[in-house]
């Protein structure tokens, strides 16, 4: 990929994690006070963490590193399996969220953009996380290039930015009381 797409997608993480943290700071009206406060702190946390690992390059020394250990010790060909069961789990866990955010985005309420913003950073860590597993098929998506971003780095950017257009949704609704 171009040198510029990490660095662009940590730099849209930091702006979504500040963001969540401007709308912790917030009470809507008919807002939950503690739990909705905490996961926006949680998800701050996350894509905070995320834009470290992006600017950083962390994940992919981790993989790298891991690949290699794998070779050295011969249980490089029998990953597969390993691959595609944590492939599977991760499926599983994308539609399970998915399906409980169609459930819950029907009902009335200023959590919607809490569920929003949550999708959006479940999207940006599954695929993240299929990434660095370097399965074959990620790996060949990976590959295919358009202006020096691959499909995968296209979708974890998308996901992020779908956090922060929910977040901004949110403080908007928001503008209010702050928390002191």
């Amino acid at each position: 990929p171009a040198v510029w797409v990490h660095p662009a997608i940590a730099a849209i993480l930091l702006a979504a994690a500040a963001l969540c943290l401007a709308r912790a700071g917030r009470r809507a009206p008919g807002e939950r006070p503690a739990g909705e406060r905490t996961l926006w702190l949680v998800f701050a946390a996350a894509l905070a963490l995320g834009a470290v690992l992006e600017f950083s390059g962390l994940a992919g020394h981790v993989a790298a590193w891991g690949r290699r250990l794998a070779e050295e010790t011969n249980i490089y060909e029998s990953r597969k399996p390993f691959q595609k069961t944590i492939m599977a789990a991760v499926a599983a866990a994308s539609l399970g969220i998915l399906l409980l955010f169609i459930k819950e985005v029907r009902k009335p309420g200023p959590h919607r953009s809490l569920w929003w913003a949550g999708l959006g950073l479940a999207a940006y860590l599954a695929v993240s996380f299929v990434s660095v597993l370097s399965f074959h098929a990620v790996d060949v998506a990976r590959g295919m290039l358009w202006h020096g971003v691959s499909p995968v780095d296209a979708v974890r950017g998308a996901a992020a930015l779908v956090t922060i257009f929910a977040t901004v949704s949110a403080l908007k609704r928001a503008k209010g009381a702050r928390i002191t």
